[in-house]
């Protein structure tokens, strides 16, 4: 009996420890924006560490995934955004766009944009202090160079929000940007959007013979300045605004 008490005990123990881990990496498809409380107890939001979410969504779900304090990884690429849902707050959501505030104070960590995605607005990801990395998927046309700006910052300066970003990676369908070296540019090369704060202290600056328009926003972090003077000072001649972000 004694035995078969402790087969038992240690078949529970291996239930339990399978569900904790298939809790730390979750898919779910929503029919319907909106919905995604009722694919996931809220209790076991803590417990997610990846999640991959197909379907529709709107600012009610990504209300949610906000209060996923220990999400590491969020795939939306077979996701679509949709304006409609509670915020939480007055920011709210439009058809497939990341508009101010939508994934701020956000956990992740990874973060895969939707393919579907067209604009990425201002302030859309300020205060998401542990973004490392970007995946921009085949249809975005727009990345705003104050995507990362805090707006309680009257200026418009970087607060470094965004100090742990360390690169982008673009889809080799879209038609309007690039990201060699994990840096963001038009597809063309000519113009640079964001380079990312880690990423300075890795990669070399482009050399200054190259014909490239960016505003100083775009490498305009203190520790981004150290590593590439030679574009900082470019810039700086060219007397293009300074918008700090990261």
């Amino acid at each position: 009996m004694t035995k078969h008490k402790r087969l038992l005990g240690a078949g529970l123990l291996l239930v339990a420890t399978a569900a904790s881990v298939c809790a730390q990496d979750v898919r779910v498809h929503l029919d319907e924006a909106g919905t995604l409380e009722s694919k996931i107890e809220k209790s076991k939001f803590d417990q997610i560490k990846s999640l991959t979410i197909s379907g529709y969504i709107n600012g009610t779900d990504l209300y949610d995934i906000r209060n996923m304090d220990n999400l590491e990884t969020l795939d939306l690429s077979d996701a679509t955004i949709l304006a409609s849902g509670s915020f939480g707050t007055s920011t709210y959501t439009e058809n497939n766009t990341v508009r101010n505030g939508n994934f701020s104070n956000c956990e992740v960590r990874t973060l895969v944009l939707p393919n579907s995605l067209l604009y990425v607005k201002n302030q859309a990801f300020y205060e998401a202090y542990n973004l490392e990395k970007i995946v921009i998927g085949d249809q975005l046309v727009s990345f705003s160079y104050e995507a990362f700006v805090n707006p309680q910052n009257a200026y418009g300066h970087s607060i470094n929000t965004c100090d742990r970003m360390r690169e982008f990676v673009v889809s080799e369908n879209n038609k309007n940007f690039a990201s060699p070296d994990g840096v963001l540019y038009d597809n063309a090369m000519t113009t640079l959007l964001s380079y990312p704060n880690m990423k300075a202290k890795n990669t070399p600056c482009l050399k200054a013979s190259r014909p490239l328009e960016a505003r100083l926003s775009a490498v305009a972090t203190t520790s981004t300045k150290s590593h590439c003077r030679n574009l900082w000072r470019r810039l700086r001649a060219a007397r293009l605004k300074a918008a700090s972000i990261c």
